[in-house]
């Protein structure tokens, strides 16, 4: 089945919130650091209001109905930062991220962007090798 990339709406916060404690999970235990409580409500409500105020960065990555990855970006000037992007681990490794990424940021045909910015774990070798590539 295809991916469908979408902007996020206020219904899609719990289930993008579900998506970010598995793989937050799920890298945590392939790391050796055990299981992390991912405290759900506030991540919920923090995906709502990433919703509310950056509706234009927030997009999710849908398959068979299912929200399957999802990422947040915002702008600021010259300045674009990628604030999170996370995919389910059953659906790791297909791409997924970088259409994210690719339906985030904007062309450089539509934007004066001149610095891209992130934060991310060094040892979460998959994402720095996607972030490197972009």
């Amino acid at each position: 089945m295809p991916i469908l990339y979408r902007k996020a709406t206020p219904d899609d916060a719990v289930e993008a919130a579900e998506v970010y404690a598995a793989a937050v999970n799920d890298l945590s235990w392939r790391h050796g650091y055990g299981e992390r409580r991912v405290p759900i409500d506030n991540t919920v409500a923090f995906c709502q209001y990433m919703i509310q105020t950056e509706p234009e960065g927030f997009w999710v990555a849908e398959e068979d109905r299912r929200i399957v990855g999802m990422g947040s970006a915002w702008r600021r000037a010259e300045l674009w930062f990628l604030a999170f992007l996370f995919v389910a681990p059953e659906s790791q490794a297909r791409g997924i991220g970088r259409g994210l990424i690719d339906h985030m940021l904007p062309s450089p045909s539509e934007t004066t962007i001149t610095n891209r910015a992130l934060i991310t774990n060094s040892y979460n070798r998959s994402s720095t090798g996607l972030y490197l590539s972009m």
